[in-house]
């Protein structure tokens, strides 16, 4: 099966400061067959066979639907595609796609206005989680996910979404109530690294519709569009042969596509189908042409595009499959050249990477993207210059091609591992993206069978033509250089036309790498206990060093074994004047390599193999997490083991961390959001846990501090090791005594500082604090808090019924802040109690315009007061406790459930007790347990931090300029 794409968008990032996502491709539904012809039984048959268990097909009126069953899950998800976005308006229509998606809920033939919410609400729904709309380019969808399922569930539901096809009322007095929830919407999704995209995406593609059509429109159609202009372009796009229907769930296929007939046959729209729009071409012939943005608020970065017309779409099968295998290799080898030079003692650039993708249904683009180091543009162009025209005159080497493969073959036989937990609503998805996108829905073994098959088409010389194809035969660059100095755009031009037209490149170099020397770790470990916990079907497992092995075997993703290891108290074993730099040395603990192996000696260790880990620093331990195949275990447990035995800190990563830190800086003082978190717990009383340090601090850390304070931990703290997946005991088992039960002894001991800082509220709320942050200015956000008290395990019910509350006060805020008020797009609730020491809070965080800060604060007071003075009815109760129940009937059937509570169970085994009785202390709470921790905690004055766009505002506007 394709996979969905996400809107086409230049977007910032905090280590490449632009990188290309997809488009979503063509919205008017191809029909997939669930019959293939005669010859699919053959197995060298080329096209993807769709999945026999789906159907899919079309009504008499032209509606496409899909259909599957989902035995197990008591769900069913439900989605209504249609094929019409933001790409479908008129010039002065922008904007009215997506105010036509909002107006769904607000009004139609059986949901009066101000029902819809409060409706589903009351069945478990939850708008923003269970009930989704979203516009596009091309398309509005909306989507449905039910839980324990009945046949007044389904009808409501079906009812709705009919409703959306022809029975919107679309009221001139809804439509001005809902403008102030877009204009929230539209204040919340501005940001530095926004702007930037949408001014790079306009530069790269000119002559395309998409980036003058992004699905927000523009402000001064929202603020004045009417009913008449949203109803028309409902008319002439809401139609059943442009749109799909998709049923995935819990019942059988006959009866889900009964409903679909049922609600949906009888849709018809006579108006004459309106023409679709050009989507624009690329110029071939037009010259290399630069853009700069000066911009302190965003990281570093140099783009190098090039772009020719969208390739035409091939059927699914080995064809397409291999025109994606050979990009892969391309683009993975430059990776990995780009990877040496940025590890290199003197790079111009911290990261670099290279890809290609659709934009707009009209355009492909290559393109490379650094984030520079010191802003050394120059350096930057010449290094993508040289390494582009080597793969263009030399292609890949042999020993790169063989390594690319296998890594494809490993990717190949992985495809069938996750499959069996994806949900019905991940399926739905799922049938609909290959529906608009040319593809076929099939079975993960179908999948693999044509990947087999597309390896066996491969050469080399195929993936160097293809590179060339899409390089060095497309439009001359396009090059973008974002940094907070001036540059003029003819000098960016010419110094990349003075690298393109230097000495030609030598022939790529052969790795010269070191054997990989971390095979063995000494005699496998002994184990010296075994517990069963059968109530589960897990074991704990002790071995002769220390090392403790949590281990559940699971059915719920074949070929797929997930691992987390657990060591030390975290945040607790450092000093508040480390933290900081523990937690930058995490991020790059990879990149820093072996005692005896580099980073890139690493990469080759790990290719053909699902090899990778990550390292954080929780509240109380450290963890490192992976996931690997059962084939790949002991490859996965020796990378960790080495790491965990033997870090390397090596001082190649130094290069990096100026820039790292300057990035994170630049985007965290750009974030309303955070800024209000970081005014927050600076008005805590010491010693306290810093979320930041001062940003001098953090620039002069070097590899020699990640050494220092990461290194004695990761060598000598006890592991707890949680393996659960498609796995036998005995070889997971062998396993770790291989890899991290050899390991000298480590002894279990208490490492928690005595000095370690805590989370602790002020006894009494002051003013309200204010600060500033540098993003747009058009952003602002108020952050309120409760505190509550410091967890322990005898609390999780009370810790259960607070979550209940935090859900019911969104409710409140949605109500009143966004749909009453249109102060706010999406207030965000949720409660902090973990593990720690730390005082716990019931904290809300709205986004909303700089002139509604005050109105919003006062708002939010008030739902706490009317809260806390019991207000709280057994509807809104139930209303927050549906959902909960509903999502975590299916929770077992996924890996990470089991994962999240055996991780740490040998020293807390109250996680195991706690996940035992989670739907029961749901169920069990009442209204009078509700209105009690209201009234506890919410009668209390909140913390208010406020946090609004800076006086700097003018100096950071972005200054673009194009030229060649």
């Amino acid at each position: 099966m394709t996979l969905r794409l996400s809107r086409a968008l230049l977007a910032f990032s905090a280590t490449a400061a632009l990188a290309f996502a997809a488009q979503p491709a063509a919205a008017i539904p191809n029909t997939t067959l669930t019959q293939a012809p005669a010859a699919a039984d053959d197995p060298a048959f080329p096209l993807t066979r769709p999945n026999p268990e789906a159907e899919i097909g079309k009504l008499p009126n032209g509606l496409t639907y899909g259909v599957m069953r989902r035995a197990g899950t008591r769900q069913v998800s439900v989605i209504l595609m249609v094929g019409a976005g933001s790409g479908d308006e008129q010039p002065n229509e922008r904007g009215v796609a997506h105010f036509l998606e909002h107006m769904a809920f607000n009004g139609s033939t059986h949901f009066p206005p101000g029902t819809v919410m409060k409706r589903f609400a009351d069945i478990g729904v939850s708008i923003g989680r269970d009930q989704n709309a979203e516009t596009g380019f091309d398309s509005t969808t909306f989507s449905l996910d039910l839980s324990e399922v009945t046949p007044d569930r389904l009808d409501m539901s079906f009812t709705w979404l009919r409703d959306l096809a022809d029975g919107l009322t679309i009221s001139q007095s809804e439509v001005d109530r809902e403008r102030g929830v877009i204009m929230s919407e539209y204040v919340g999704s501005r940001s530095a690294m926004g702007d930037l995209a949408e001014n790079t995406e306009n530069f790269l593609l000119p002559d395309l519709l998409g980036p003058k059509r992004a699905p927000i429109g523009l402000t001064q159609i929202i603020q004045t569009v009417n009913a008449d202009t949203l109803r028309n372009f409902h008319d002439r796009w809401y139609r059943p042969e442009n749109s799909i229907v998709v049923a995935v769930g819990d019942l059988p296929r006959d009866e889900l596509k009964a409903r679909i007939a049922a609600a949906f046959a009888s849709w018809h729209n006579d108006t004459p189908a309106p023409k679709k729009p050009d989507l624009g071409h690329i110029d071939p012939a037009r010259p290399t042409v630069g853009l700069v943005e000066v911009e302190d608020r965003a990281p570093p970065a140099l783009q190098v595009c090039r772009e020719m017309d969208k390739d035409p779409d091939l059927q699914e099968g080995v064809a397409s499959r291999t025109r994606d295998f050979e990009a892969a290799l391309w683009q993975n080898t430059l990776a990995k050249r780009f990877s040496t030079i940025a590890n290199g003692s003197n790079p111009p650039f911290v990261s670099a990477e290279v890809g290609r993708q659709e934009a707009f249904k009209a355009a492909d683009l290559t393109c490379v993207t650094a984030s520079l180091r010191d802003q050394n543009w120059r350096g930057a162009e010449a290094a993508i210059s040289a390494e582009m025209r080597r793969m263009s005159r030399y292609g890949l080497t042999d020993d790169e091609y063989q390594a690319g493969v296998k890594g494809l073959v490993a990717t190949v036989e992985a495809e069938v591992g996750q499959a069996p937990t994806m949900t019905g609503a991940q399926l739905a998805q799922s049938i609909v993206s290959n529906l608009t996108q040319n593809g076929t829905f099939s079975t993960a073994e179908e999948d693999q069978r044509i990947g087999r098959l597309a390896l066996t088409t491969l050469s080399k010389d195929k993936v160097d033509a293809e590179f060339n194809r899409v390089w060095t035969k497309a439009a001359p660059p396009e090059i973008v250089l974002v940094g907070s100095k001036p540059e003029q755009q003819a000098q960016v031009v010419q110094s990349w036309r003075m690298a393109e037209a230097a000495a030609a490149p030598t022939p790529p170099a052969a790795h010269e790498g070191h054997a990989w020397a971390y095979d063995s770790f000494g005699p496998p470990g002994q184990v010296v206990s075994r517990d069963d916990l059968p109530d589960i079907g897990a074991a704990r497992i002790a071995f002769a060093n220390g090392v403790r092995l949590n281990f559940k075997p699971s059915q719920n993703a074949q070929d797929r074994v997930e691992i987390r290891i657990r060591f030390g108290a975290g945040q607790e074993e450092l000093s508040a004047k480390d933290l900081p730099a523990a937690r930058l040395g995490a991020t790059l603990l990879r990149e820093g390599g072996l005692g005896k192996n580099d980073f890139e000696d690493t990469v080759r260790f790990c290719e053909g193999h699902a090899c990778d880990f990550d390292l954080a620093i929780g509240r109380d331990s450290f963890e490192m997490g992976g996931a690997t195949r059962p084939s790949d275990l002991d490859t996965e447990l020796q990378l960790i083991t080495a790491y965990l035995s033997d870090p390397g800190f090596r001082p190649a990563v130094d290069a990096r961390i100026p820039t790292a830190v300057r990035t994170l800086y630049k985007i965290t003082r750009s974030e309303p959001g955070f800024a209000a978190a970081l005014a927050r717990d600076n008005a805590l009383p010491p010693p306290r846990v810093p979320l930041l340090p001062e940003e001098h601090d953090l620039d002069s850390v070097r590899s020699a501090d990640f050494a220092r304070i990461l290194g004695p931990i990761l060598k000598h703290d006890g592991l707890e090791v949680t393996i659960v997946g498609d796995i036998d005991e005995g070889t997971a088992t062998a396993a770790v005594a291989k890899t991290l039960g050899a390991l000298p002894p480590r002894t279990w001991r208490d490492t928690k500082r005595p000095d370690a800082p805590t989370v602790r509220y002020p006894l009494t709320m002051t003013a309200d604090v204010h600060t500033t942050h540098d993003g747009s200015p058009e952003k602002a956000t108020v952050l309120a808090t409760w505190p509550l008290f410091v967890w322990t395990p005898e609390k999780v019910r009370e810790q259960r019924t607070l979550d209940l509350l935090a859900a019911i006060v969104q409710g409140e805020a949605i109500d009143d802040i966004r749909q009453r008020l249109g102060k706010a797009y999406s207030p965000q609730v949720n409660v902090e109690l973990n593990r720690g020491g730390d005082q716990g809070a019931l904290t809300v965080a709205i986004d909303t315009a700089p002139d509604a800060t005050d109105i919003v604060a006062g708002e939010l007071r008030k739902i706490a007061q009317k809260l806390a003075g019991g207000d709280i009815t057994d509807a809104m109760l139930e209303r927050a406790r549906r959902p909960v129940l509903d999502n975590g009937a299916t929770r077992e059937i996924s890996n990470p459930w089991w994962i999240a509570m055996l991780d740490g169970s040998w020293a807390h085994p109250d996680q195991i007790a706690s996940a035992k009785t989670w739907e029961s202390d749901f169920e069990g709470i009442t209204l009078d347990e509700v209105k009690a921790e209201a009234k506890r905690w919410l009668a209390e004055s909140p913390m208010v931090v406020i946090a609004a766009p800076s006086t700097r505002q003018a100096a950071n506007t972005p200054v673009a300029k194009r030229g060649g």
